[in-house]
């Protein structure tokens, strides 16, 4: 996990996490917060991981550095369609 660059980590965000945001999105972003604040804070954890940057990152770069959206952000995206 050491040796892996920000391309890599990006593809294993999409691929695990991303993907199955996308698939639930209707349901994860139709419920109340305090039914997300784990999965978000596990997700939160995540990005810090793949991304080798410490935990008190703030999240708007963590995000913003896998240009990626939060759960409430992909919900509204989904919902333009």
């Amino acid at each position: 996990m050491h040796n892996i660059n920000i391309d890599v980590a990006k593809m294993i965000h999409f691929a695990f996490v991303y993907s199955h945001f996308a698939y639930g999105i209707d349901v994860y972003g139709n419920t109340y917060n305090k039914h997300l604040n784990r999965l978000i804070i596990l997700t939160n954890k995540l990005l810090c991981i793949l991304q080798k940057v410490p935990c008190d990152t703030p999240v708007v770069q963590l995000y913003s550095n896998f240009n990626t959206l939060t759960i409430p952000e992909l919900h509204n995206y989904y919902n333009k369609f």
